[in-house]
Order: C-alpha cells, then structure tokens, then sequence
C-alpha cells in the first residue's frame, strides 16, 4: 500500500470513534479469523473507506457546474 494511502486510512482509523471501530474489527475477524497482519487489515480498511467515499458521490450529471 502506497505511503499516502496508508496514511489516510490511518486517519480516517484515528478519527473512528470506538464503537465504529468495534463493528468494522468484528466485521474483519468474521473474514480473516483472529490470525492477521497489519498489512491485511489496512487493506481490509482502505476497502471498506474507499468504497463508502465512492457511495457518497454524486454522478458527474448530478453536480452543480460553476459558472
């Protein structure tokens, strides 16, 4: 994972509050068991964040344009 991806993750992780963090580490278990790296888990994250980011988009034809 490139440097500036893993460090936002990171942040989106360190502004997670515990109960977020709670869910999305029983979510990871439930995939991987309890025997991971850190590695597989910062991709398990970026995953999980890029993929919520993508959903709060709107399409290209919905945007406002500027004039």
């Amino acid at each position: 994972m490139k440097a500036t991806n893993l460090e936002s993750v990171l942040n989106i992780w360190n502004v997670t509050d515990d109960a977020e963090k709670r869910i999305i580490m029983n979510q990871f278990i439930k995939k991987h068991g309890d025997f991971y790296t850190q590695d597989e888990f910062m991709a398990f994250l970026a995953k999980k964040y890029k993929k919520a980011r993508s959903s709060d988009t709107l399409p290209i034809t919905g945007r406002r344009q500027e004039h």
